[in-house]
Formats: structure tokens, sequence, C-alpha cells
């Protein structure tokens, strides 16, 4: 359970990390444009994301840099949320590590 908890805090700090440090003028066109293509395969919604062309020119660039930051923010908030739950585990483990100790046996 520790190594989860290491695991979603790293995600987590990584996340609002990327998100601060995030700048879009540094992307250039090129490459926010490739990344609107994979943000897009699922949804279908720009006609030029084929195999061989890979450019979407349909979306702004205001558009890409709010979703990739969408994106970022929705990281942090998943793994904030499964943070909790992993904390909420650890305790019920001491818990019941706490009454499995304390627990005595009655013959009859």
């Amino acid at each position: 359970m520790m190594l989860a908890i290491i695991i979603v805090v790293s995600i987590f700090v990584t996340s609002v990390v990327v998100l601060v440090m995030f700048k879009p003028e540094s992307l250039e066109d090129k490459d926010l444009y490739t990344n609107a293509c994979r943000l897009d395969v699922r949804i279908m919604n720009c006609s030029n994301c084929t195999k061989g062309h890979e450019i979407c020119p349909q979306w702004s660039k205001e558009q890409v840099v709010g979703i990739l930051r969408t994106n970022l923010k929705m990281s942090a908030i998943s793994s904030l949320i499964a943070l909790m739950y992993a904390f909420s585990g650890v305790g019920y483990g001491f818990v019941l590590r706490d009454h499995i100790s304390t627990h005595q046996i009655d013959y009859v």
C-alpha cells in the first residue's frame, strides 16, 4: 500500500509541476497540432487526422492548449482522489493491526 501511495504522490507532483511550468509559447505549431491529432483519436472531430497526415488545422492553438491543460488538471485531481483512498486504506490497516494485536481468545 505504501508503494501505491508513493506512485500516486509522484503522479500528483508531476502533474502539478508540469501544469505550473507549462508554457504554450515554447511549443511549435507542428508539435501542437500533432498533439491535437493524438487527442482527437477517439473523438474523430478533425477530418485531417489520418495516418499519413497528422496535423489538425481545424483546431486553434488556444483550443489545443486548453485541452492539454485540462488533461493535466484531471490527472492531478484523479491522483489526489486516489491518494485519499490510499491513505484511508493505510489507516484501516493500522486499526486492523491494533485490533488483532489486542485480541484475546477465551477458551471454554
